[in-house]
C-alpha cells in the first residue's frame, strides 16, 4: 500500500498538534481566529471519527499534542479502522506506568488519560483492535521504562507489526 503523501501528512499534523495556528496569520484576539479555530475543531472531530485509512489515524496519533485533551483520541479508538498498533501507541503515550505509581486518591476524579488507558487495556486484551498495515513498538518509542519493572499486562508490551510482515 502506498505511503501517505507529504501534503496529506502535513494536513493531518495541522489537526493533531494545532500547527494550523502557526500558519493562519491571525492574532488569537482576532474574531476571525475564533471562527477558524471552530472550523479546525470540527474538521478534526470529523477526521477522527470518519477517517477510513488506518495510516492517517496512526500519523495523527504519532504527532498528537496531548495538551488538547483526549476526546480526539477517544474518537479514533472508536473508529472501525483503528488498528492495534495505533491503539497501543495511544496507550503508551498516555503514560500507563506513571499512573501505577501515582494513582488518583479515592476521592479524586479519574484523570481522562487514566480512563483512556483502562479502556484501551480492556479492549486490547479482548481483541478489539486488529493488526493491519501499521506497526508500533513501545520499546523503540522509548515508552517502556525498564523490562524488569513491567507491571502492566504483558500483552501491552508486545510490539505490533504489520499483518503482512513475517515477524510476530
Amino acid at each position: 500500500m502506498p505511503k501517505l503523501s507529504e501534503d496529506r501528512q502535513l494536513e493531518i499534523r495541522k489537526m493533531s498538534n494545532d500547527e494550523w495556528v502557526d500558519t493562519c496569520g491571525l492574532d488569537v484576539d482576532d474574531p476571525a481566529f475564533a471562527q477558524l479555530s471552530d472550523e479546525w475543531e470540527a474538521k478534526t472531530q470529523a477526521f477522527c471519527s470518519g477517517a477510513r485509512d488506518p495510516r492517517e489515524l496512526h500519523v495523527f496519533v504519532d504527532t498528537f499534542n496531548w495538551d488538547q485533551g483526549t476526546d480526539d483520541l477517544a474518537a479514533i479508538l472508536q473508529n472501525p479502522v483503528c488498528e492495534a498498533a495505533t491503539a497501543l501507541m495511544i496507550y503508551w503515550r498516555a503514560s500507563p506506568e506513571f499512573y501505577l505509581d501515582h494513582p488518583p486518591a479515592a476521592d479524586e476524579p479519574i484523570p481522562e488519560e487514566l480512563a483512556l488507558i483502562r479502556s484501551i487495556e480492556h479492549r486490547y486484551a479482548n481483541g478489539a483492535f486488529q493488526r493491519g498495515i501499521c506497526s508500533y513498538d513501545p520499546v523503540e518509542d522509548r515508552m517502556v521504562i525498564r523490562p524488569e519493572q513491567r507491571r502492566l499486562p504483558q500483552i501491552m508490551y508486545k510490539p505490533v507489526v504489520r499483518s503482512d510482515d513475517t515477524a510476530a
